[in-house]
């Protein structure tokens, strides 16, 4: 229906954020904090949460098996994730991943963002399929 209506695959969010700040296009899909970030900032944009729900976009943290100081990445992996690290995240512009840690400003309250389902294992074994099934839609490389 998306293609159907007109949209086309951009090649990602600044591409996306411009084209909508500028006038040039009259919506788009992007990160929720690229554009509540830039809106805060004076853009002329609004983000919507969809009400069929969202995919979780995280940012995530490991330590290698190759890392020369474990002790040190345990640290500031337990930094991230302490409330101290999620404020920071907060400030970022991320919706932190502890409860209890305020989102940042121009967020909707957390329960009324509803996160889709994942079966993590369906998407890897389906991503060569639903890549080649969007590049036909949408006419993408």
């Amino acid at each position: 229906a998306l293609a159907e209506n007109g949209a086309t695959a951009a090649g990602g969010n600044g591409g996306v954020l411009k084209a909508v700040a500028t006038g040039e296009k009259a919506y788009g899909m992007l990160v929720d904090f690229m554009a509540i970030r830039e809106k805060a900032k004076g853009a002329p944009v609004e983000f919507v949460f969809p009400a069929e729900g969202v995919s979780a976009v995280t940012e995530p943290v490991g330590i290698l098996k190759t890392a020369k100081n474990v002790e040190a990445a345990k640290k500031f992996v337990d930094f991230l994730l302490s409330e101290e690290g999620q404020k920071v995240a907060a400030k970022m512009g991320y919706i932190p991943a502890r409860n209890g840690v305020a989102l940042p400003e121009g967020y909707p309250a957390r329960e009324t963002i509803k996160v889709l389902p994942l079966d993590a294992a369906a998407a890897v074994k389906n991503s060569e399929a639903d890549l080649k099934t969007f590049s036909g839609i949408f006419g993408t490389n």
